[in-house]
């Protein structure tokens, strides 16, 4: 599990980046240099939704897996530390790791529609100047 969150959180911090270049080219005059850094962006935020959702995957199929019999039925544990790591696991499963990721792809969707947007936004000023 902190295996993952911490590739999620080297995710979040290269989308947090691109926001922020994102902000500093919406103030940039419309041009060739313009459009192409926007469509780079695009292309760069759709590869990094593409790897967080595979990365998600491969957890939820390896190591997710292996401890869900905890997580998700709650057995009766013999032992009270056993079952309340299990629900530690869970607590965090549910609160960060899931919904978490679902925050960071819905932020990512919103960005990359965002930048297609203006995208078109730059193609129509260009062809209405011409």
């Amino acid at each position: 599990m902190d295996k993952f969150d911490d590739e999620r959180k080297t995710i979040t911090n290269k989308i947090k980046r691109l926001l922020a270049a994102y902000a500093f080219l919406l103030d940039q005059k419309e041009g060739r240099l313009k459009k192409q850094r926007l469509a780079a962006m695009a292309s760069s935020l759709s590869a990094l939704r593409k790897k967080i959702i595979s990365s998600y995957k491969r957890f939820k199929k390896g190591p997710y897996r292996r401890l869900s019999y905890l997580i998700i039925d709650e057995i009766d544990c013999q032992k009270s530390d056993l079952r309340a790591f299990a629900k530690s696991l869970n607590r965090r499963f549910e609160t960060v790791i899931e919904s978490g990721t679902q925050q960071l792809c819905a932020v990512t969707d919103k960005l990359i529609k965002n930048c297609k947007l203006k995208l078109k936004e730059t193609d129509y000023a260009a062809k209405k100047k011409n």
